[in-house]
């Protein structure tokens, strides 16, 4: 990968805003497709993006009950490309992704909250996921 230096046209065939995790991915991949890639960061050391995603991918819940089957499918399907995809970035990099598959936990601070997570436990289950009211 280049750095895109100031007032320089260097001919790439595709500029990414943003070094977090899917920009990097994105970048990556159209690499490996042969195509000229720079990638456009501000420099932080953990982009904001990446931070504020805390490295979670949990469809129930990003996506929740109610949004519907059709985007808790696509989500599902989706976290299961990823331990494959962990393992070809671990790979290449010769360092840990540390990702976990060891699930998720939602808490409730108040009645309310419980109800709203029973009825997401509820929905979870009739979509396929593993989900469990402790």
């Amino acid at each position: 990968m280049q750095l895109l230096r100031k007032n320089v046209n260097t001919g790439f065939d595709i500029a990414i805003i943003g070094g977090g995790v899917i920009g990097l991915a994105l970048a990556r991949e159209l690499l490996a497709a042969k195509l000229r890639v720079v990638v456009i960061d501000a420099g932080a050391d953990i982009p904001a993006a990446t931070n504020a995603a805390a490295g979670m991918l949990a469809p129930s819940f990003e996506m929740g009950h109610k949004t519907g089957e059709a985007l808790y499918q696509f989500g599902a399907a989706s976290l299961s490309l990823w331990p494959e995809f962990a393992s070809e970035v671990e790979d290449a990099a010769a360092m840990s992704v540390d990702y976990r598959d060891d699930g998720i936990l939602g808490v409730a601070l108040d009645e309310e909250q419980w109800q709203e997570l029973g009825a997401s436990c509820e929905d979870l289950l009739s979509l396929g996921a593993t989900v469990e009211m402790l």
